[in-house]
């Protein structure tokens, strides 16, 4: 928390931040499946096979596995974690 902070309102916080998250990683996945089929529709009608789609989406994921590797998962990484984290007290309260 905070320092100063009631624990009340850090919770509504935490919810409404929390609630934000989801709706912003929602409309970013649904829009991914829009440009998958898009992609397909454009595969389709430039090659008449998905082919050229497939391939797209491979380099994309390869792309993403390059990134993720560099940035969290290699040893030395800046964004890696170093130890793991101390665990947090478990609340019984219900929102």
């Amino acid at each position: 928390m905070a320092a100063g902070a009631s624990e009340p309102a850090e919770r509504l916080q935490a919810r409404r931040l929390s609630g934000a998250v989801i709706g912003l990683v929602s409309a970013v996945g649904a829009l991914g499946g829009l440009l998958i089929n898009v992609a397909f529709r454009q595969s389709f009608l430039s090659s008449g096979s998905g082919t050229t789609a497939v391939a797209s989406f491979l380099a994309f994921y390869a792309a993403c596995f390059v990134v993720t590797y560099a940035v969290y998962l290699r040893p030395g990484a800046i964004l890696a974690r170093r130890s793991a984290p101390a665990a947090a007290p478990v609340s019984t309260t219900t929102f």
